[in-house]
């Protein structure tokens, strides 16, 4: 055990130096969308807000259902509800 307790913290390291590149990366995405369509830093502020909320209520939504039916088949059941979306 004292040997998975050594590579958490540089495993953690990792993931929030990745996550951090990912923000920005999507920060710089929107800024470049804000030029593009002439939007607002307020809607620009309310985009970033919609997609961070939305990361943070999908897991307590989909956990809590695939807790229930099966992790198989609630992604099986999002997958399908996406392609219907799209088309």
């Amino acid at each position: 055990m004292k040997k998975n307790e050594k590579l958490l913290f540089p495993v953690v390291c990792i993931l929030l130096f990745g996550l951090g590149v990912e923000t920005g990366g999507f920060q710089l995405s929107v800024l470049q969308m804000a030029k593009e369509f002439q939007i607002s830093p307020a809607s620009m502020g309310l985009m970033i807000g919609a997609q961070y909320g939305a990361i943070m209520l999908m897991p307590l939504i989909f956990g809590k259902r695939s807790d229930r039916w099966g992790k198989k088949r609630e992604g099986t059941g999002t997958f399908r509800q996406k392609n219907r979306l799209a088309w």
